[in-house]
Protein backbone atom coordinates (compact mmCIF):
# COMPACT_ATOMS: atom_id res chain seq x y z
CA UNK A 1 0.00 0.00 0.00
CA UNK A 2 1.65 3.19 -0.99
CA UNK A 3 0.20 6.58 0.40
CA UNK A 4 0.57 9.33 -1.55
CA UNK A 5 1.10 13.15 -0.48
CA UNK A 6 -1.79 15.15 -0.01
CA UNK A 7 -2.31 18.12 -1.53
CA UNK A 8 -3.25 20.83 1.06
CA UNK A 9 -4.55 24.50 0.95
CA UNK A 10 -2.41 26.77 0.40
CA UNK A 11 -2.33 30.30 1.58
CA UNK A 12 -1.81 33.01 -1.17
CA UNK A 13 2.09 34.91 -1.14
CA UNK A 14 1.28 38.68 0.22
CA UNK A 15 3.56 41.38 -1.26
CA UNK A 16 6.53 41.75 1.08
CA UNK A 17 5.75 44.14 4.36
CA UNK A 18 2.39 43.71 3.05
CA UNK A 19 -0.47 42.78 5.74
CA UNK A 20 -1.42 38.94 5.66
CA UNK A 21 -5.00 38.00 4.02
CA UNK A 22 -6.59 35.97 5.80
CA UNK A 23 -8.14 32.88 4.10
CA UNK A 24 -12.04 32.81 3.54
CA UNK A 25 -14.43 30.11 4.74
CA UNK A 26 -14.84 29.13 0.92
CA UNK A 27 -11.34 28.67 0.21
CA UNK A 28 -10.91 26.46 3.20
CA UNK A 29 -14.26 24.65 2.41
CA UNK A 30 -12.63 23.88 -1.25
CA UNK A 31 -9.01 22.80 0.37
CA UNK A 32 -11.49 20.47 2.72
CA UNK A 33 -13.09 19.08 -0.76
CA UNK A 34 -9.45 18.40 -2.42
CA UNK A 35 -8.64 16.62 0.55
CA UNK A 36 -11.37 14.69 0.64
CA UNK A 37 -11.25 13.85 -3.16
CA UNK A 38 -7.90 12.63 -2.85
CA UNK A 39 -8.26 10.55 0.11
CA UNK A 40 -11.11 8.51 -1.56
CA UNK A 41 -8.87 7.95 -5.04
CA UNK A 42 -6.33 6.83 -2.61
CA UNK A 43 -8.85 4.40 -1.27
CA UNK A 44 -10.30 3.46 -4.66
CA UNK A 45 -6.95 2.70 -5.92
CA UNK A 46 -5.58 0.32 -2.86
CA UNK A 47 -8.29 -1.37 -2.88
CA UNK A 48 -10.15 -3.22 0.10
CA UNK A 49 -7.78 -6.19 0.08
CA UNK A 50 -4.80 -3.65 0.21
CA UNK A 51 -6.46 -1.79 2.89
CA UNK A 52 -7.64 -4.84 4.64
CA UNK A 53 -3.47 -6.28 4.46
CA UNK A 54 -2.20 -3.04 6.12
CA UNK A 55 -4.83 -2.80 8.79
CA UNK A 56 -3.48 -6.47 9.86
CA UNK A 57 -0.04 -5.14 9.84
CA UNK A 58 -1.02 -1.87 12.24
CA UNK A 59 -2.41 -4.33 14.51
CA UNK A 60 0.42 -6.53 14.27
CA UNK A 61 2.55 -3.61 15.40
CA UNK A 62 0.37 -2.66 18.02
CA UNK A 63 0.36 -6.08 19.04
CA UNK A 64 3.64 -7.12 19.44
CA UNK A 65 5.23 -3.59 20.75
CA UNK A 66 2.62 -3.86 23.56
CA UNK A 67 4.16 -7.18 24.34
CA UNK A 68 7.44 -5.16 24.61
CA UNK A 69 6.46 -3.18 27.04
CA UNK A 70 5.15 -5.98 29.13
CA UNK A 71 7.80 -8.02 29.08
CA UNK A 72 10.28 -5.19 29.59
CA UNK A 73 8.11 -3.08 31.88
CA UNK A 74 8.51 -5.85 34.38
CA UNK A 75 11.98 -5.70 35.52
CA UNK A 76 12.99 -2.83 38.04
CA UNK A 77 16.07 -4.61 39.25
CA UNK A 78 18.81 -2.73 40.74
CA UNK A 79 21.13 -1.81 37.43
CA UNK A 80 24.00 0.55 39.85
CA UNK A 81 24.48 0.86 43.49
CA UNK A 82 26.82 3.75 44.66
CA UNK A 83 28.72 4.50 48.28
CA UNK A 84 29.75 7.65 48.69
CA UNK A 85 31.64 9.13 52.06
CA UNK A 86 30.04 12.03 54.27
CA UNK A 87 32.40 14.33 52.14
CA UNK A 88 31.06 12.71 49.06
CA UNK A 89 34.24 10.38 47.90
CA UNK A 90 33.08 7.48 46.28
CA UNK A 91 33.49 4.21 48.39
CA UNK A 92 34.77 0.94 46.78
CA UNK A 93 31.84 -1.21 45.66
CA UNK A 94 31.83 -4.97 44.04
CA UNK A 95 29.66 -6.70 42.77
CA UNK A 96 29.88 -10.23 44.07
CA UNK A 97 26.68 -12.28 42.65
CA UNK A 98 23.96 -11.03 40.25
CA UNK A 99 21.96 -9.94 43.62
CA UNK A 100 25.33 -8.83 46.02
CA UNK A 101 27.03 -6.69 46.53
CA UNK A 102 30.04 -6.23 48.98
CA UNK A 103 31.61 -2.15 49.76
CA UNK A 104 34.53 -1.39 51.69
CA UNK A 105 35.43 1.40 53.79
CA UNK A 106 38.94 2.73 54.46
CA UNK A 107 39.72 3.55 58.11
CA UNK A 108 38.93 7.02 58.17
CA UNK A 109 35.60 6.54 56.54
CA UNK A 110 32.86 6.47 59.57
CA UNK A 111 29.82 6.60 57.34
CA UNK A 112 28.45 6.21 53.81
CA UNK A 113 25.60 6.95 51.96
CA UNK A 114 23.92 5.05 49.29
CA UNK A 115 22.42 5.86 45.79
CA UNK A 116 20.59 2.70 43.94
CA UNK A 117 19.19 2.99 40.41
CA UNK A 118 16.83 0.99 39.20
CA UNK A 119 15.80 -0.20 35.37
CA UNK A 120 13.40 1.88 33.89
CA UNK A 121 9.83 0.11 33.09
CA UNK A 122 8.20 1.35 29.79
CA UNK A 123 5.47 3.66 29.95
CA UNK A 124 2.96 1.59 28.05
CA UNK A 125 3.52 -1.23 30.76
CA UNK A 126 2.07 0.93 33.36
CA UNK A 127 4.79 -0.91 35.40
CA UNK A 128 5.34 0.88 39.09
CA UNK A 129 8.69 0.58 40.82
CA UNK A 130 9.77 -0.11 44.15
CA UNK A 131 12.57 0.01 46.94
CA UNK A 132 12.58 -0.91 50.52
CA UNK A 133 15.59 -1.86 53.02
CA UNK A 134 18.08 1.20 52.62
CA UNK A 135 20.43 1.67 54.55
CA UNK A 136 20.17 5.15 56.70
CA UNK A 137 20.56 8.64 54.67
CA UNK A 138 23.88 8.71 56.35
CA UNK A 139 24.51 5.32 57.90
CA UNK A 140 27.38 5.08 60.56
CA UNK A 141 29.49 1.93 61.17
CA UNK A 142 32.37 1.48 63.32
CA UNK A 143 36.71 0.63 63.27
CA UNK A 144 36.54 -2.99 61.75
CA UNK A 145 32.97 -3.44 62.02
CA UNK A 146 30.80 -4.46 59.17
CA UNK A 147 26.80 -4.56 58.59
CA UNK A 148 24.53 -6.18 56.49
CA UNK A 149 21.52 -4.82 54.52
CA UNK A 150 18.70 -6.92 52.43
CA UNK A 151 17.00 -4.53 49.82
CA UNK A 152 14.18 -5.46 48.48
CA UNK A 153 13.33 -3.82 44.83
CA UNK A 154 9.62 -4.05 44.06
CA UNK A 155 7.80 -4.33 40.34
CA UNK A 156 3.97 -3.31 40.55
CA UNK A 157 1.73 -4.13 37.24
CA UNK A 158 -1.25 -2.70 36.04
CA UNK A 159 -3.67 -6.01 37.66
CA UNK A 160 -1.75 -5.34 41.22
CA UNK A 161 0.31 -8.18 40.94
CA UNK A 162 3.95 -7.24 42.51
CA UNK A 163 6.93 -9.28 42.29
CA UNK A 164 9.75 -8.59 44.27
CA UNK A 165 13.74 -9.18 43.87
CA UNK A 166 15.85 -9.60 47.06
CA UNK A 167 19.54 -8.20 46.86
CA UNK A 168 21.86 -7.83 50.01
CA UNK A 169 24.41 -5.61 50.37
CA UNK A 170 27.74 -6.37 52.86
CA UNK A 171 29.81 -3.56 54.34
CA UNK A 172 32.39 -3.21 56.29
CA UNK A 173 35.29 -1.05 57.08
CA UNK A 174 38.98 -1.38 57.35
CA UNK A 175 40.55 -1.34 61.19
CA UNK A 176 42.96 1.36 61.76
CA UNK A 177 47.00 0.03 61.29
CA UNK A 178 45.56 -3.04 58.83
CA UNK A 179 46.05 -2.97 55.02
CA UNK A 180 44.18 -0.79 53.20
CA UNK A 181 44.75 -1.71 49.60
CA UNK A 182 40.86 -3.34 50.05
CA UNK A 183 39.53 0.23 50.47
CA UNK A 184 41.18 1.52 46.98
CA UNK A 185 38.06 2.38 44.56
CA UNK A 186 39.23 0.52 41.51
CA UNK A 187 35.97 0.47 39.36
CA UNK A 188 35.54 2.73 36.19
CA UNK A 189 32.91 5.89 37.38
CA UNK A 190 31.14 7.69 34.71
CA UNK A 191 30.83 11.24 34.44
CA UNK A 192 27.18 10.82 35.32
CA UNK A 193 27.85 9.28 38.90
CA UNK A 194 30.37 12.14 39.79
CA UNK A 195 27.61 14.85 38.93
CA UNK A 196 26.79 17.37 41.48
CA UNK A 197 30.03 15.65 44.19
CA UNK A 198 33.10 17.78 41.66
CA UNK A 199 32.34 20.92 43.36
CA UNK A 200 32.61 19.29 46.69
CA UNK A 201 35.29 16.82 45.83
CA UNK A 202 37.34 20.13 44.27
CA UNK A 203 37.06 21.64 47.42
CA UNK A 204 38.10 18.89 49.65
CA UNK A 205 41.15 18.74 46.94
CA UNK A 206 42.80 22.42 47.61
CA UNK A 207 42.08 22.25 51.09
CA UNK A 208 44.49 18.96 51.06
CA UNK A 209 46.99 20.50 48.35
CA UNK A 210 47.04 24.00 50.40
CA UNK A 211 47.54 23.45 53.91
CA UNK A 212 48.99 19.58 54.88
CA UNK A 213 46.89 17.40 56.78
CA UNK A 214 43.63 19.32 56.10
CA UNK A 215 41.02 18.69 54.11
CA UNK A 216 40.71 14.96 51.91
CA UNK A 217 43.92 13.57 50.88
CA UNK A 218 44.23 13.34 46.74
CA UNK A 219 43.22 10.05 45.37
CA UNK A 220 45.89 7.66 44.29
CA UNK A 221 47.35 7.44 41.21
CA UNK A 222 45.67 3.95 39.56
CA UNK A 223 48.51 1.33 38.62
CA UNK A 224 49.59 1.19 35.05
Amino acid sequence: LKVQSLPRPRRRARPLGGPARAVSADEMQLGAVAWAAAVTAIVAAAGCEGIAAAASQLRGLRSAAAGCAEAAGSDCGITRLVLRSKLGFPIQVTKTHDHSFEAVLCEDVPSFRTTITQATPVFMSGVKCGLSGLPADLAEIGEGASESYSITATAEAKDGTVTSTEYSLAVRRLSVGSDQSACLVTYTRSAIEDCGYAPALEEQRQAAAIVPGVGAAPEPEPAP
